[in-house]
């Protein structure tokens, strides 16, 4: 009969004769596996830091117009449309257009408050300024 140790010298060389290690073809798999699962990784990152970027262009833009078509609705009504502007951030833009004739009525206008970033526009809000 064997003793302990002989069991576990006979075990180790059972299993080492029939196990060679890994190959390179499951080597090269694995790789293959784990580049494609970073890839996929920093695909939805980049995807993802562009909708957040998005949001809040469209967040700052929205804020923007809202300050300032209630900025416009505070003022005293201006039978020639000038209404001032507030400061926009750095690299937005405020673009005012008053419309007058749109109605019979000489005493409403339509507000046309367009936000743009770039040189493009972001977001476009329409109100009416009526006098009172």
């Amino acid at each position: 009969m064997r003793g302990p140790a002989s069991v576990v010298a006979w075990a180790a060389g059972f299993t080492a004769s029939r196990e060679q290690g890994i190959g390179l073809a499951e080597s090269l798999a694995a790789i293959a596996v784990m580049a494609a699962t970073a890839v996929a990784l920093v695909t939805a990152l980049g995807a993802g830091s562009v909708s957040v970027r998005h949001a809040d262009e469209l967040a700052t833009a929205r804020g923007l117009a809202t300050s300032q078509m209630e900025h416009i609705k505070s003022l005293l009504y201006d039978v020639a449309g000038a209404y001032e502007k507030l400061d926009a951030p750095t690299g937005y833009a405020i673009v005012l257009a008053v419309d007058s004739g749109i109605f019979a009525d000489t005493d409403i206008q339509q507000v046309t408050v367009a936000i743009r970033k770039g040189g493009e526009d972001v977001l476009s809000l329409q109100g009416f300024k009526v006098n009172r």
